[in-house]
């Protein structure tokens, strides 16, 4: 491989790795309203969240879109290198721990029921 191949390989993988990026800038201003958020974390644009105080997400976390975030009074913990695939919803006291994967259209619930109305 020449050199110039491998440079326009490379430029090619950063080019993509911007686009995602894009896609899932999450605005810094609404980092600050987590109980704890990562600035590895990428969260999609279109993830619906409640209670902001009440989620932790690690390190290196991928949100993809469509995603559901509600604690309720409980609190919602994702661990280092984690990813909730798109239209994911957690519901009350959830612990993800470090390296999952949770497949598109899972639903994660913890608690009673009635504590999350």
């Amino acid at each position: 491989m020449k050199i110039t191949d491998y440079f326009k390989l490379v430029l090619r993988h950063l080019q993509n790795r911007l686009a995602f990026l894009k896609i899932f800038k999450f605005p810094y201003s609404c980092r600050k309203k987590f109980g704890q958020l990562a600035l590895s974390a990428e969260i999609h644009k279109s993830v619906n969240i409640r209670d902001y105080k009440k989620i932790s997400i690690g390190e290196y976390v991928r949100i993809n879109q469509g995603v559901i975030l509600w604690p309720g009074k409980q609190k919602i913990i994702i661990g280092d290198h984690s990813d909730l695939n798109p239209y994911v919803a957690i519901y009350g006291k959830v612990t993800i721990g470090k390296y999952n994967l949770i497949a598109p259209h899972v639903m994660l619930a913890g608690g009673r029921s009635e504590e999350h109305t």
